[in-house]
């Protein structure tokens, strides 16, 4: 009898064991992280849409796991350095739309001298779609000018974070 309970412990233990790791493989699966060492950007006055500068963001690291991303980054301008970090949520373009599967945006969050307004990461639209591009445009709390980056990422990172936006989505309709 005793054998039989130890058989059936062990057996329990195990199956537990498995579905711990299967649960946590799948849990890693949703989660990319993008590291870009410098995107070069422009400054845009809020008095006129010209550009009027150059600056850049260096050391751009962002997190997404199921839609749900972390950021930081340091933004150069004019020889002045600001950390800024950011957090929020992803979410892809669905329905009828031309753009399903080709964009996802993002709501985006900062506390520090800058407002997010517009995050964008987009397929490219060619034949080949090899290609995806992440946009950001931020506004300086300051002096209220924007400050607008761009850069091309590849297919497989579009890719992982539209997976990840898709998820938020889900997750909110259940």
């Amino acid at each position: 009898m005793n054998s039989k309970l130890r058989i059936f412990t062990v057996s329990l233990f195990l199956i537990l064991l498995c579905l711990i790791s299967v649960y946590s493989i799948n849990a890693e699966d949703n989660m990319t992280n993008l590291m870009i060492k410098e995107i070069k950007g422009e400054i845009i006055t809020s008095d006129s849409l010209e550009s009027k500068g150059d600056t850049t963001f260096n050391a751009l690291e962002i997190q997404q796991n199921n839609g749900i991303i972390y950021g930081k980054g340091v933004i150069n301008k004019n020889g002045n350095e600001s950390n800024i970090t950011f957090k929020g949520e992803l979410y892809p373009v669905i329905g009828k739309s031309p753009l399903e599967g080709k964009l996802i945006l993002g709501d985006l969050k900062s506390d520090d001298n800058f407002n997010i307004l517009q995050f964008k990461i987009e397929k490219d639209t060619n034949i080949n779609n090899k290609d995806a591009k992440i946009t950001l445009i931020l506004e300086d709390k300051k002096n209220k000018n924007w400050l607008r980056f761009e850069k091309n990422i590849d297919i497989k990172t579009f890719e992982d974070f539209h997976h990840g936006s898709k998820c938020i989505v889900q997750n909110k309709n259940t």
